[in-house]
């Protein structure tokens, strides 16, 4: 999932369970909003995040326990990868740099079906991704 309003990224602890590649440190001071510490945050860690051709390293994605999503990318993701984020009809999109055509303000249901797929593709990409990664990062270890 992508969050703009994230300052940080995060990744589930459930996910990094018994995925050793990835070494989690001591957290930061995480505070909400109203400066109540976040007590959720059970680490950080370092992801290269790859997406839609084009890869950027996140040197703090925070490490939480019981999210909602097993990935959230902030702001400072979208920053890095040029994405930019287009609200239609309530529905938010994330549009790569170069990466084909923006869906009209008025989309047709075949085109809406469309999106919904390629949204389905890339999460099982990224997901994919994350996976390989770690894979990648287990070999280099042995």
């Amino acid at each position: 999932m992508v969050d703009s309003g994230a300052k940080n990224s995060a990744i589930s602890e459930e996910w990094l369970v018994n995925r050793s590649c990835f070494e989690i440190r001591a957290p930061s001071n995480y505070r909400s909003l109203d400066g109540m510490p976040i007590n959720n945050v059970v680490g950080e860690t370092a992801l290269m995040v790859r997406y839609q051709g084009v890869v950027v390293d996140l040197p703090r994605v925070a490490v939480v326990k019981k999210m909602l999503y097993p990935l959230v990318l902030g702001i400072e993701w979208i920053v890095q990868s040029g994405a930019v984020i287009k609200g239609v009809e309530g529905k938010a999109e994330v549009i790569m740099p170069d990466r084909g055509r923006v869906s009209s303000v008025h989309p047709k249901k075949e085109e809406e079906d469309t999106l919904e797929t390629e949204e389905n593709l890339s999460y099982k990409e990224a997901t994919k991704e994350l996976t390989n990664l770690c894979v990648m990062a287990e070999e280099e270890s042995a």
